[in-house]
């Protein structure tokens, strides 16, 4: 996770699958002769590393490798019966509604698309101590508060990929906010940018 050599996306997607493969042979594995203690410490360094490599400094091959490591490791139990849902919805928040207002390259949308994908695993996967109501509200809410304020891609482009993921992997509790996305969607579909029109 500290020094990864990534040579584009398809890269990004062989090395993030690869060190989540690692990860978990290590949580089933050999991490088990580890005292509580010294595994929290571990994994607790693998969740700060995925942090930092999804954060805008770093390249985006290197934060989609990140989002695809995260995203394999949602399912994950670190400790007995609990996963890590709730600090991975914060991380791929982070990636979604980040407030630079940049103009996009194909990477950069390959990256928002990655981070719904995740977030429409977490929806899908839930967990201890997760309300998947209350999750997809609060998500739900949040992407077309975003859709309706737009002023530039980034934030336009993040709305209709999580709304499209919401209602992809919970219909059931999505369909609440079925007429608010009717309401709201004319705004994408007549948005000036082609990836946006698209996406909707």
């Amino acid at each position: 996770l500290y020094h990864l050599a990534i040579d584009g996306l398809d890269d990004a997607e062989e090395v993030g699958k690869r060190v989540a493969q690692d990860v978990k042979d290590f949580v089933e594995g050999d991490g088990r002769a580890f005292s509580p203690e010294a595994f929290a410490a571990i994994i607790s360094d693998v969740h700060r590393r995925m942090q930092e490599l999804v954060g805008l400094a770093s390249p985006p091959a290197e934060r989609y490798a990140a989002l695809v490591l995260l995203d394999e490791l949602i399912d994950v139990e670190m400790e007995e019966g609990t996963t890590q849902t709730t600090r991975y919805a914060n991380i791929v928040r982070a990636v979604l509604w980040h407030s630079a207002h940049v103009a996009l390259t194909d990477a950069d949308r390959a990256v928002l698309a990655c981070a719904a994908r995740a977030l429409g695993h977490i929806t899908r996967a839930g967990g201890a101590s997760f309300s998947g109501a209350d999750f997809v509200d609060f998500e739900a809410r949040q992407a077309l508060e975003k859709l309706r304020d737009a002023r530039s891609e980034q934030p336009a482009l993040a709305a209709v990929l999580v709304i499209g993921e919401l209602a992809r992997h919970a219909p059931t509790l999505f369909h609440a906010r079925v007429p608010a996305v009717l309401d709201l969607i004319g705004l994408a579909l007549c948005n000036e940018r082609a990836n946006v029109r698209q996406v909707a």
